[in-house]
Protein backbone atom coordinates (compact mmCIF):
# COMPACT_ATOMS: atom_id res chain seq x y z
CA UNK A 1 0.00 0.00 0.00
CA UNK A 2 1.55 3.68 -0.72
CA UNK A 3 1.53 4.87 2.36
CA UNK A 4 0.17 8.92 1.96
CA UNK A 5 2.66 11.15 3.62
CA UNK A 6 4.27 14.21 2.69
CA UNK A 7 7.66 15.42 3.45
CA UNK A 8 9.73 18.58 3.62
CA UNK A 9 13.11 19.96 2.75
CA UNK A 10 15.52 21.49 5.23
CA UNK A 11 16.73 23.33 2.30
CA UNK A 12 13.97 25.95 1.97
CA UNK A 13 13.41 26.63 5.95
CA UNK A 14 15.55 27.35 8.85
CA UNK A 15 15.48 25.78 11.92
CA UNK A 16 14.84 28.18 14.57
CA UNK A 17 18.61 27.52 16.85
CA UNK A 18 17.27 28.00 20.63
CA UNK A 19 18.18 26.38 23.23
CA UNK A 20 15.44 25.42 25.70
CA UNK A 21 16.37 22.82 27.99
CA UNK A 22 17.46 25.51 30.38
CA UNK A 23 13.79 26.61 30.48
CA UNK A 24 11.75 23.69 30.28
CA UNK A 25 11.74 21.44 33.35
CA UNK A 26 12.29 17.58 31.94
CA UNK A 27 10.39 16.45 34.56
CA UNK A 28 7.29 18.39 34.22
CA UNK A 29 6.60 17.01 30.31
CA UNK A 30 7.75 13.40 31.23
CA UNK A 31 6.24 12.63 34.33
CA UNK A 32 3.28 10.54 32.27
CA UNK A 33 5.88 8.08 31.50
CA UNK A 34 5.93 4.65 32.57
CA UNK A 35 8.61 4.27 35.57
CA UNK A 36 11.94 4.41 34.54
CA UNK A 37 15.42 5.77 35.31
CA UNK A 38 16.38 8.92 33.44
CA UNK A 39 20.40 9.80 32.84
CA UNK A 40 21.98 13.25 33.36
CA UNK A 41 21.41 13.95 29.80
CA UNK A 42 18.23 13.01 29.07
CA UNK A 43 18.92 9.48 28.09
CA UNK A 44 16.62 6.59 29.32
CA UNK A 45 18.54 4.23 30.96
CA UNK A 46 17.54 1.93 28.42
CA UNK A 47 20.64 -1.38 27.62
CA UNK A 48 19.66 -2.17 23.72
CA UNK A 49 21.87 -5.37 24.46
CA UNK A 50 19.39 -6.62 26.87
CA UNK A 51 16.39 -8.35 25.22
CA UNK A 52 14.13 -8.13 28.44
CA UNK A 53 14.66 -4.41 28.95
CA UNK A 54 14.05 -3.68 25.65
CA UNK A 55 10.85 -6.06 25.36
CA UNK A 56 9.73 -3.69 28.27
CA UNK A 57 10.13 -0.50 26.81
CA UNK A 58 8.55 -1.77 23.76
CA UNK A 59 5.10 -2.70 25.74
CA UNK A 60 5.04 0.07 28.37
CA UNK A 61 6.05 2.69 25.64
CA UNK A 62 5.16 1.84 22.52
CA UNK A 63 2.18 -0.79 22.97
CA UNK A 64 0.39 1.53 25.63
CA UNK A 65 0.82 4.29 23.33
CA UNK A 66 -1.82 3.50 20.99
CA UNK A 67 -4.76 2.86 23.15
CA UNK A 68 -6.06 6.60 23.52
CA UNK A 69 -8.94 7.70 21.00
CA UNK A 70 -8.77 10.74 19.22
CA UNK A 71 -11.59 12.93 20.40
CA UNK A 72 -11.47 15.24 18.24
CA UNK A 73 -13.62 18.18 18.98
CA UNK A 74 -13.21 20.36 15.08
CA UNK A 75 -14.77 19.66 12.09
CA UNK A 76 -13.91 19.59 8.48
CA UNK A 77 -17.73 20.38 7.12
CA UNK A 78 -17.67 24.01 9.27
CA UNK A 79 -13.76 24.10 9.14
CA UNK A 80 -13.82 23.99 13.20
CA UNK A 81 -10.05 23.29 14.11
CA UNK A 82 -10.95 22.25 17.29
CA UNK A 83 -8.29 20.66 19.73
CA UNK A 84 -7.02 17.46 20.40
CA UNK A 85 -7.30 15.97 24.06
CA UNK A 86 -4.25 16.38 26.31
CA UNK A 87 -4.22 12.62 26.64
CA UNK A 88 -4.17 12.12 22.84
CA UNK A 89 -1.31 14.71 22.28
CA UNK A 90 0.74 12.92 25.21
CA UNK A 91 0.50 9.90 23.10
CA UNK A 92 1.27 10.76 20.33
CA UNK A 93 4.82 12.38 22.10
CA UNK A 94 5.31 9.26 23.62
CA UNK A 95 5.76 7.45 20.20
CA UNK A 96 7.90 9.71 19.59
CA UNK A 97 9.59 9.16 22.15
CA UNK A 98 9.44 5.34 21.56
CA UNK A 99 11.27 5.81 18.43
CA UNK A 100 13.84 8.23 19.44
CA UNK A 101 14.89 6.31 22.47
CA UNK A 102 15.15 3.50 20.87
CA UNK A 103 17.27 4.79 18.35
CA UNK A 104 19.85 6.22 20.65
CA UNK A 105 18.50 9.69 20.96
CA UNK A 106 17.61 12.06 23.83
CA UNK A 107 13.41 12.24 23.83
CA UNK A 108 11.80 15.48 23.23
CA UNK A 109 10.89 17.57 26.05
CA UNK A 110 7.23 18.58 24.70
CA UNK A 111 5.17 18.94 21.80
CA UNK A 112 4.66 23.12 21.67
CA UNK A 113 1.21 24.18 22.31
CA UNK A 114 1.76 26.84 19.82
CA UNK A 115 3.10 24.18 17.25
CA UNK A 116 -0.17 22.17 18.26
CA UNK A 117 -2.50 24.54 17.09
CA UNK A 118 -0.86 25.58 14.01
CA UNK A 119 -0.82 21.66 13.29
CA UNK A 120 -4.18 21.40 14.10
CA UNK A 121 -5.17 23.84 11.18
CA UNK A 122 -2.76 22.26 8.48
CA UNK A 123 -4.65 18.52 9.30
CA UNK A 124 -7.69 20.32 8.70
CA UNK A 125 -6.87 21.84 5.62
CA UNK A 126 -5.54 18.75 4.40
CA UNK A 127 -8.74 16.44 5.40
CA UNK A 128 -11.06 18.60 3.61
CA UNK A 129 -8.50 17.87 0.45
CA UNK A 130 -7.85 14.49 0.88
CA UNK A 131 -4.75 15.09 -0.40
CA UNK A 132 -1.46 16.52 1.33
CA UNK A 133 0.77 19.75 -0.04
CA UNK A 134 3.30 21.79 1.88
CA UNK A 135 2.28 24.59 -0.01
CA UNK A 136 -1.92 24.97 0.30
CA UNK A 137 -3.61 27.77 -1.27
CA UNK A 138 -6.59 30.32 -0.20
CA UNK A 139 -8.73 28.32 -2.71
CA UNK A 140 -8.32 25.07 -0.71
CA UNK A 141 -11.31 24.14 1.81
CA UNK A 142 -10.49 25.60 5.60
CA UNK A 143 -7.43 27.50 4.36
CA UNK A 144 -5.94 29.37 7.07
CA UNK A 145 -2.53 31.03 7.03
CA UNK A 146 -1.56 29.09 10.64
CA UNK A 147 -2.53 25.92 8.53
CA UNK A 148 -0.74 27.12 5.61
CA UNK A 149 2.65 28.01 7.85
CA UNK A 150 2.51 24.75 9.48
CA UNK A 151 1.85 22.98 6.53
CA UNK A 152 5.25 24.38 5.52
CA UNK A 153 6.93 23.18 8.80
CA UNK A 154 5.76 19.48 8.99
CA UNK A 155 5.37 15.83 7.98
CA UNK A 156 2.05 15.21 6.89
CA UNK A 157 -0.39 12.25 6.87
CA UNK A 158 -3.76 10.99 5.99
CA UNK A 159 -3.33 9.15 9.38
CA UNK A 160 -3.58 10.78 12.54
CA UNK A 161 -2.01 10.14 15.79
CA UNK A 162 0.35 7.80 16.75
CA UNK A 163 -0.67 6.14 13.52
CA UNK A 164 0.62 9.05 12.12
CA UNK A 165 4.02 8.72 13.96
CA UNK A 166 4.27 4.68 12.45
CA UNK A 167 3.75 5.49 8.96
CA UNK A 168 6.57 8.24 8.97
CA UNK A 169 8.73 5.73 10.90
CA UNK A 170 8.00 2.99 8.11
CA UNK A 171 8.57 5.95 4.97
CA UNK A 172 6.67 3.29 2.83
CA UNK A 173 5.80 4.33 -0.91
CA UNK A 174 8.21 4.88 -4.20
CA UNK A 175 8.19 8.18 -3.54
CA UNK A 176 9.94 8.06 0.04
CA UNK A 177 13.21 6.30 -0.81
CA UNK A 178 15.26 8.54 0.76
CA UNK A 179 13.06 8.17 4.41
CA UNK A 180 12.75 11.85 4.77
CA UNK A 181 9.76 12.08 7.38
CA UNK A 182 11.96 9.53 9.46
CA UNK A 183 15.22 11.66 9.05
CA UNK A 184 13.54 14.56 10.44
CA UNK A 185 12.26 12.45 13.70
CA UNK A 186 15.52 11.14 14.28
CA UNK A 187 17.20 14.52 13.90
CA UNK A 188 19.74 14.45 16.92
CA UNK A 189 19.36 18.09 18.09
CA UNK A 190 15.39 18.52 17.73
CA UNK A 191 13.87 18.84 21.34
CA UNK A 192 10.30 19.96 20.79
CA UNK A 193 8.12 19.46 18.25
CA UNK A 194 4.60 19.88 17.65
CA UNK A 195 1.62 17.54 16.93
CA UNK A 196 -1.95 18.38 15.61
CA UNK A 197 -4.76 15.44 14.18
CA UNK A 198 -8.43 15.78 12.83
CA UNK A 199 -10.01 12.56 12.53
CA UNK A 200 -8.11 11.45 9.31
CA UNK A 201 -5.03 13.89 9.48
CA UNK A 202 -1.42 14.30 11.16
CA UNK A 203 0.65 17.08 10.61
CA UNK A 204 3.92 16.79 12.60
CA UNK A 205 5.87 20.17 13.67
CA UNK A 206 9.19 19.02 12.87
CA UNK A 207 11.00 22.39 12.67
CA UNK A 208 10.96 22.86 16.60
CA UNK A 209 13.67 24.24 18.99
CA UNK A 210 17.30 22.46 19.27
CA UNK A 211 19.39 21.64 22.11
CA UNK A 212 23.11 21.43 22.48
CA UNK A 213 22.56 19.32 25.56
CA UNK A 214 21.34 16.53 23.45
CA UNK A 215 22.76 13.34 22.85
CA UNK A 216 24.96 13.08 20.02
CA UNK A 217 25.77 9.85 18.94
CA UNK A 218 28.68 8.89 16.18
CA UNK A 219 25.45 7.79 14.09
CA UNK A 220 21.40 7.13 13.86
CA UNK A 221 20.88 3.49 12.26
CA UNK A 222 17.09 2.18 11.69
CA UNK A 223 16.79 -0.34 12.86
CA UNK A 224 18.93 0.56 15.64
CA UNK A 225 21.89 -1.27 17.05
CA UNK A 226 20.81 -4.18 19.71
CA UNK A 227 17.54 -5.79 20.28
CA UNK A 228 14.61 -4.49 18.35
CA UNK A 229 10.99 -6.07 18.07
CA UNK A 230 10.85 -7.63 15.01
CA UNK A 231 7.25 -7.28 13.63
CA UNK A 232 7.74 -3.56 13.36
CA UNK A 233 9.96 -4.68 10.65
CA UNK A 234 8.58 -7.11 9.39
CA UNK A 235 7.33 -5.72 5.74
CA UNK A 236 10.01 -7.09 2.90
CA UNK A 237 10.23 -3.84 1.21
CA UNK A 238 11.35 -2.25 4.72
CA UNK A 239 14.05 0.68 4.32
CA UNK A 240 16.92 0.30 6.53
CA UNK A 241 19.06 3.56 6.72
CA UNK A 242 21.99 4.83 8.30
CA UNK A 243 22.45 8.92 9.25
CA UNK A 244 25.76 10.64 9.65
CA UNK A 245 25.85 14.61 10.12
CA UNK A 246 27.80 15.73 6.65
CA UNK A 247 28.83 12.53 5.78
CA UNK A 248 29.10 11.34 1.63
CA UNK A 249 27.48 8.22 1.12
CA UNK A 250 27.86 8.41 -2.70
CA UNK A 251 30.43 5.53 -2.94
CA UNK A 252 29.92 3.52 0.41
CA UNK A 253 29.26 -0.02 0.46
CA UNK A 254 26.73 -2.00 2.23
CA UNK A 255 27.46 -5.34 3.35
CA UNK A 256 24.70 -7.65 5.79
CA UNK A 257 25.50 -10.80 7.11
CA UNK A 258 22.97 -13.26 8.63
CA UNK A 259 23.55 -16.95 9.70
CA UNK A 260 27.02 -16.92 7.98
CA UNK A 261 25.46 -15.47 4.77
CA UNK A 262 25.54 -12.28 2.70
CA UNK A 263 22.38 -10.49 2.49
CA UNK A 264 21.07 -8.61 -1.14
CA UNK A 265 21.17 -5.74 -0.61
CA UNK A 266 19.84 -2.50 -3.03
CA UNK A 267 21.03 0.69 -2.46
CA UNK A 268 18.69 3.65 -2.92
CA UNK A 269 20.08 7.05 -4.45
CA UNK A 270 21.45 9.45 -1.89
CA UNK A 271 19.48 12.60 -1.25
CA UNK A 272 20.72 15.30 1.21
CA UNK A 273 18.93 18.01 2.50
CA UNK A 274 16.35 16.44 5.14
CA UNK A 275 17.70 15.98 8.66
CA UNK A 276 21.10 14.54 8.69
CA UNK A 277 22.59 12.78 5.74
CA UNK A 278 21.52 9.18 5.25
CA UNK A 279 22.41 6.07 3.56
CA UNK A 280 19.32 3.93 2.69
CA UNK A 281 19.27 0.35 1.34
CA UNK A 282 16.65 -2.17 1.36
CA UNK A 283 17.85 -6.60 1.57
CA UNK A 284 15.62 -9.61 0.89
CA UNK A 285 16.03 -10.65 4.53
CA UNK A 286 12.62 -12.39 5.19
CA UNK A 287 12.01 -11.89 9.04
CA UNK A 288 8.61 -13.88 8.87
CA UNK A 289 10.13 -17.01 9.29
CA UNK A 290 12.09 -15.92 12.19
CA UNK A 291 11.05 -17.95 15.26
CA UNK A 292 13.01 -16.68 17.95
CA UNK A 293 15.53 -14.55 17.38
CA UNK A 294 18.15 -13.38 14.75
CA UNK A 295 21.15 -10.98 14.61
CA UNK A 296 22.43 -9.35 11.41
CA UNK A 297 25.87 -7.44 10.95
CA UNK A 298 25.69 -4.74 9.52
CA UNK A 299 29.06 -3.60 7.69
CA UNK A 300 29.02 0.29 6.10
CA UNK A 301 32.43 0.88 3.95
CA UNK A 302 34.08 3.68 2.18
CA UNK A 303 31.88 6.60 4.45
CA UNK A 304 33.38 9.86 3.23
CA UNK A 305 33.65 12.33 6.54
CA UNK A 306 35.67 15.39 5.51
CA UNK A 307 37.27 13.76 2.84
CA UNK A 308 38.53 10.83 4.57
CA UNK A 309 37.01 7.10 4.10
CA UNK A 310 35.86 5.07 7.16
CA UNK A 311 33.76 2.01 8.06
CA UNK A 312 31.01 1.70 10.61
CA UNK A 313 29.89 -1.87 11.89
CA UNK A 314 27.10 -3.09 14.38
CA UNK A 315 24.84 -5.55 15.16
CA UNK A 316 20.92 -5.79 14.99
CA UNK A 317 19.16 -8.50 16.53
CA UNK A 318 15.49 -9.11 15.67
CA UNK A 319 13.75 -10.70 18.61
CA UNK A 320 9.81 -11.74 18.49
CA UNK A 321 7.96 -9.95 21.41
CA UNK A 322 5.21 -12.20 21.34
CA UNK A 323 5.54 -16.14 22.34
CA UNK A 324 3.06 -18.95 20.71
CA UNK A 325 1.68 -18.86 23.64
CA UNK A 326 0.61 -14.78 23.56
CA UNK A 327 -0.41 -15.34 20.05
CA UNK A 328 -3.52 -17.46 20.82
CA UNK A 329 -4.81 -15.77 23.98
CA UNK A 330 -7.11 -12.75 24.21
CA UNK A 331 -5.91 -9.72 25.83
CA UNK A 332 -5.23 -9.80 29.52
CA UNK A 333 -7.92 -6.55 30.47
CA UNK A 334 -10.42 -4.68 28.34
CA UNK A 335 -8.29 -2.44 25.55
CA UNK A 336 -9.48 0.92 24.60
CA UNK A 337 -9.39 0.59 20.87
CA UNK A 338 -8.38 3.58 18.62
CA UNK A 339 -9.82 4.79 15.38
CA UNK A 340 -6.73 5.65 13.95
CA UNK A 341 -5.81 1.81 13.41
CA UNK A 342 -8.97 0.86 11.39
CA UNK A 343 -7.17 1.10 8.01
CA UNK A 344 -4.04 -0.92 9.22
CA UNK A 345 -6.03 -3.15 11.22
CA UNK A 346 -7.81 -4.06 7.51
CA UNK A 347 -5.06 -3.76 5.70
CA UNK A 348 -2.93 -6.24 8.18
CA UNK A 349 -6.00 -8.74 7.87
CA UNK A 350 -4.99 -9.52 4.08
CA UNK A 351 -1.63 -11.21 5.09
CA UNK A 352 -0.81 -13.34 7.71
CA UNK A 353 0.66 -11.66 10.04
CA UNK A 354 -0.33 -12.67 13.55
CA UNK A 355 2.66 -11.07 15.07
CA UNK A 356 2.11 -7.46 13.83
CA UNK A 357 -1.37 -8.24 14.30
CA UNK A 358 -1.34 -8.66 18.05
CA UNK A 359 1.00 -5.42 18.38
CA UNK A 360 -2.17 -3.47 16.69
CA UNK A 361 -5.14 -4.91 18.67
CA UNK A 362 -2.61 -4.70 21.80
CA UNK A 363 -1.77 -0.81 21.16
CA UNK A 364 -5.44 0.24 20.11
CA UNK A 365 -6.12 -2.01 17.16
CA UNK A 366 -10.19 -2.27 16.81
CA UNK A 367 -10.98 -6.34 16.26
CA UNK A 368 -13.83 -4.67 14.29
CA UNK A 369 -12.67 -2.07 12.23
CA UNK A 370 -14.32 -2.01 8.63
CA UNK A 371 -13.04 -0.68 5.63
CA UNK A 372 -14.69 1.66 3.27
CA UNK A 373 -16.03 -1.31 1.30
CA UNK A 374 -18.03 -2.48 3.93
CA UNK A 375 -15.83 -5.40 4.62
CA UNK A 376 -14.51 -6.01 8.63
CA UNK A 377 -10.96 -7.30 9.21
CA UNK A 378 -12.67 -10.59 10.44
CA UNK A 379 -14.16 -11.27 7.32
CA UNK A 380 -11.07 -10.55 5.03
CA UNK A 381 -8.64 -12.98 7.39
CA UNK A 382 -11.30 -15.57 7.16
CA UNK A 383 -11.68 -14.95 3.17
CA UNK A 384 -7.79 -15.19 2.90
CA UNK A 385 -7.66 -18.31 4.84
CA UNK A 386 -5.79 -16.68 7.71
CA UNK A 387 -6.19 -19.38 10.50
CA UNK A 388 -4.05 -17.50 13.02
CA UNK A 389 -5.10 -14.08 12.02
CA UNK A 390 -8.57 -14.93 12.01
CA UNK A 391 -8.80 -16.52 15.62
CA UNK A 392 -6.94 -13.81 17.30
CA UNK A 393 -9.40 -11.17 15.78
CA UNK A 394 -12.32 -13.72 17.91
CA UNK A 395 -9.87 -13.61 20.52
CA UNK A 396 -10.04 -9.87 20.71
CA UNK A 397 -13.54 -9.71 20.53
CA UNK A 398 -13.70 -9.63 16.80
CA UNK A 399 -17.57 -10.33 15.78
CA UNK A 400 -18.09 -13.59 14.03
CA UNK A 401 -21.82 -13.19 13.02
CA UNK A 402 -20.90 -10.02 10.21
CA UNK A 403 -22.15 -10.24 7.43
CA UNK A 404 -21.76 -8.67 3.75
CA UNK A 405 -23.85 -9.74 0.69
CA UNK A 406 -24.62 -12.76 2.86
CA UNK A 407 -20.89 -13.65 3.41
CA UNK A 408 -19.86 -14.19 7.07
CA UNK A 409 -16.68 -15.50 8.71
CA UNK A 410 -18.07 -18.94 9.05
CA UNK A 411 -18.96 -19.22 6.14
CA UNK A 412 -16.05 -18.55 4.54
CA UNK A 413 -14.10 -20.93 6.76
CA UNK A 414 -16.11 -23.81 5.48
CA UNK A 415 -16.04 -22.92 1.67
CA UNK A 416 -11.75 -23.07 2.85
CA UNK A 417 -12.43 -26.22 4.41
CA UNK A 418 -10.59 -25.17 7.31
CA UNK A 419 -11.67 -27.41 10.05
CA UNK A 420 -9.48 -25.64 12.35
CA UNK A 421 -11.56 -22.26 11.97
CA UNK A 422 -14.82 -23.91 11.61
CA UNK A 423 -14.21 -26.06 15.14
CA UNK A 424 -13.24 -22.74 16.75
CA UNK A 425 -16.06 -20.56 15.37
CA UNK A 426 -18.51 -23.54 16.58
CA UNK A 427 -17.27 -23.13 20.02
CA UNK A 428 -17.39 -19.79 20.39
CA UNK A 429 -21.16 -19.89 19.60
CA UNK A 430 -21.51 -22.47 21.68
CA UNK A 431 -19.97 -21.00 24.89
CA UNK A 432 -19.66 -17.25 24.09
CA UNK A 433 -15.80 -18.26 24.13
CA UNK A 434 -13.59 -19.81 22.22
Amino acid sequence: MFLRIAFISQLTILFLATDLLSQIKLKDSLENLPETKIKSRMMFDLDPKDRDSILKFYKDYYLSSGRFPNQWTGSVDSCLAGENSKEYTEATLKRLNFYRILAGLSPLVQLVEEYNKKAIQSSLIMEAAMSLDHYPTPAWKCFTEEGKEAAGKSNLALEAGTAGIDSYIVDAGEGNYFVGHRRWIFFPSLSTMGSGSTKMANSLWVLGERSSENIKPEFVAWPPEGYVPIDLFLDKNYRWSFSKASADFSKSKITLLANGKNLTTKKEKNLNGYGENTLVWQTNLNLNDVVDELSVTVKIQNVLIDGEAKSYQYNVIFFQPFSEEELTKSPEGKIQTNPDFDLKVTNLAFLDDPTSMKRLLESGGNPNAVQPSGWSALLIATNKNHTRVSKLLVLYGAKIDFTVNGWTPMKFASYNKNTELIQFFEEYTKNGKP
